[in-house]
């Protein structure tokens, strides 16, 4: 069930997102993701959420941040690169909080440029709503093989609307576990290392 009280809800077009214009070429409108289908992709993975953290990349308002927050990650944490999102998402989580509805370790929002976001050597599920074209998914899925490289755990990246999927089914890193939603999502996992 959706969080109520929260700004989540809508649709913002691109052309009325604050991002710098260099950045809009490879840039998607806003559009909140269905909590229920995030829950059921979620929860089919089977992991001990208080072993990992959670990160969505184009977070927006903070919809699937809300969702996540609901689970014990060790963190849930949104990269947004609108200013105008990214301080929806503030004020959702500080309602979140207020409400006392966090079980994960932390919640936040961070405003900035997902392919630029440095990630803590730590067990990571992945979440991008095709928030932006192939040259920052390439630059992200880079940035995590790089910084998550001596992680032991399995990485799971869950893709919804995963319109540059071919990125990561060529990906050494990643293999595809499922279609799910008829295609809508695709859930990949970075096998365990040992």
């Amino acid at each position: 069930m959706r969080e109520s009280g929260l700004d989540i809800g809508g649709v913002v077009e691109l052309d009325m997102l604050d991002i710098p214009d260099e950045m809009k070429a490879s840039a998607q409108r806003y559009e909140a993701t269905s909590e229920y289908e995030f829950r059921h992709i979620l929860e089919r993975l089977h992991i001990d959420y208080s072993n990992y953290h959670f990160i969505d990349y184009g977070s927006g308002k903070g919809a699937i941040l809300a969702a996540a927050a609901r689970y014990p990650f060790k963190s849930v944490t949104g990269i947004e690169l609108s200013g105008a999102l990214h301080h929806t998402a503030e004020q959702n989580i500080a309602e979140m909080k207020r409400r006392k509805r966090v079980r994960s370790g932390t919640l936040t929002s961070i405003q900035g440029d997902a392919a630029s976001h440095a990630l803590p050597p730590v067990p990571h599920v992945i979440y991008v709503f095709n928030a932006f074209g192939p040259e920052v998914l390439q630059g992200v899925l880079d940035r995590i093989s790089a910084d998550l490289a001596d992680v032991r755990e399995p990485i799971y990246f869950l893709y919804n609307n995963p319109m540059h999927h071919t990125l990561l089914e060529a990906s050494p890193e990643f293999d595809k576990l499922s279609n799910a939603f008829g295609g809508k999502w695709m859930v990949f996992a970075r096998p365990a290392r040992y």
